[in-house]
């Protein structure tokens, strides 16, 4: 919903997120580009950006990735300066991922990040959404 947010939540989306495209690679919020239909993994896409985005994101101090697995593929990550972050459902003590639910909490938490300033793993915690918490390495939701 992005017209929901403000100009300076937007401009620090901007400064701070990424977003994969398999027909344009790599592209920050606010660049303006038509709406289309090509998925990363057609085509092998996310092998044909592989190298120039891996490059782009070299030199970041940190990354936190948000991708689903198709997305992360398109990368080679740089293991010092990347934090994975998965949406996860444990039941029954058997943790698995949040699928498409995932991606309902995945964009209320970029909202809190952009309404919050959240720069680093530390204002994880303060979230939560639908019973999903931060449990230091990825956010789970406990069902019974």
């Amino acid at each position: 919903d992005w017209d929901s947010y403000t100009d300076t939540q937007k401009s620090f989306m901007n400064d701070h997120f990424y977003i994969f495209s398999g027909l344009f690679g790599m592209v920050q919020p606010l660049t303006l580009i038509p709406n289309y239909k090509l998925k990363m993994n057609v085509l092998s896409l996310n092998f044909v950006w592989k190298e120039s985005i891996t490059k782009a994101l070299k030199d970041e101090d940190i990354i936190i990735d948000l991708l689903p697995q198709v997305h992360r593929k398109a990368y080679k990550p740089n293991k010092d300066n990347v934090i994975t972050v998965d949406f996860q459902i444990t039941n029954k003590g058997k943790k698995s991922a949040a699928g498409h639910f995932g991606k309902a909490v995945k964009g209320e938490f970029i909202r809190y990040i952009a309404e919050n300033n959240i720069t680093d793993i530390e204002g994880f915690s303060g979230f939560e959404y639908e019973g999903f918490k931060w449990d230091g390495t990825s956010f789970v939701k406990e069902n019974s």
